[in-house]
């Protein structure tokens, strides 16, 4: 892990902006969400505001137009972001999951009735499952405009919170900046450690003042995770062997609640639900797959793979 320089933007959002635009059309065949939906009238009514927490839509758009291969190609600077530029936000949220509304439903982990009928995937190929969300703290901006004392702060009322973890859930944290070589390569070997090579995300300023204030938090059998400021404020990570997803999810939602009770106060948006950076929660399964170091793989096991488990 290297240090990495995050160009900062310049003073005049608006300049920056329009530069960022000029350079996102260059681009013909390029086609992401953010080049859909921003259209020179959304660009001319957002370009000189700001949010209470002073984002721009530069903020916003850097990534996207400086990688035009990105498919998405929008951050949000901060939570306010979502509503000041909601005309540009909405219809790429939209676009993205294919709905023509969005109507979070109420904070809810669902009902017990709708838990039980999470199922178990008995399959011996299934090595594990991993359910994982995001979660930003109340009061902070997300990574581009994060001060390094911000994102201090941030680290201090997430370990204070995260140390207190009860049950299954106790752990310890180990900051990124001193973490020792032996314990980098038993996280990364389990999928664990995050790092700083997305240049979607070092664009969007996720990486800034690396590797400083971050770190992780792993309860004794690494079966619950959570990141600290790696592009979200928290990535909280549950994992169950096999295909057992209700297992995984149901110590998620543990360790979620914990925390709220130990503190942590989390954004939540209206219609959105709980916000972030980028808005991503992910179910995972690490399969074994017979063959698969046999190259060519033959399409012929890509193809029935496909139409197996292709829901």
């Amino acid at each position: 892990m290297f240090p990495v320089q995050c160009c900062s933007l310049r003073p005049d959002g608006s300049k920056e902006a329009e530069r960022l635009y000029r350079r996102l059309q260059a681009e013909p065949n390029r086609h992401s969400l953010l080049k859909a939906h921003l259209t020179r009238e959304r660009l001319d009514s957002h370009k000189k505001i700001k949010t209470k927490f002073g984002g721009t839509l530069a903020h916003c758009i850097r990534s996207g137009c400086l990688n035009t291969d990105s498919p998405v190609g929008i951050y949000a600077s901060d939570p306010d972001a979502y509503k000041t530029f909601c005309d540009l936000f909405l219809p790429i949220i939209k676009d993205y999951h294919e709905v023509n509304e969005v109507n979070h439903s109420s904070k809810d982990f669902g009902a017990k009735s709708i838990i039980q009928e999470i199922f178990e995937l008995d399959n011996d190929r299934i090595e594990s499952t991993r359910v994982s969300v995001a979660r930003s703290l109340e009061g902070l901006p997300f990574p581009p405009l994060l001060t390094l004392e911000k994102r201090e702060k941030l680290e201090n009322m997430s370990k204070a919170a995260l140390r207190e973890l009860r049950g299954e859930l106790m752990g310890a944290y180990f900051s990124l900046a001193t973490l020792t070589p032996v314990m980098t390569k038993r996280l990364d070997r389990r999928n664990l450690l995050f790092t700083n090579n997305d240049r979607f995300l070092e664009a969007a300023g996720a990486y800034k003042q690396w590797p400083d204030a971050r770190g992780i938090y792993c309860n004794e059998n690494k079966t619950f995770v959570a990141w600290v400021n790696e592009s979200d404020h928290l990535r909280l990570i549950s994992q169950a062997p096999g295909g057992d997803l209700k297992k995984a999810y149901l110590k998620l939602v543990n360790g979620v609640k914990q925390l709220e009770n130990n503190g942590l106060r989390f954004v939540w948006k209206e219609n959105l639900g709980d916000t972030s950076q980028r808005l991503r929660n992910e179910i995972l399964m690490w399969l074994i797959v017979p063959q698969a170091s046999l190259d060519p793989w033959p399409k012929a096991h890509s193809e029935y793979l496909i139409n197996k488990y292709d829901s």
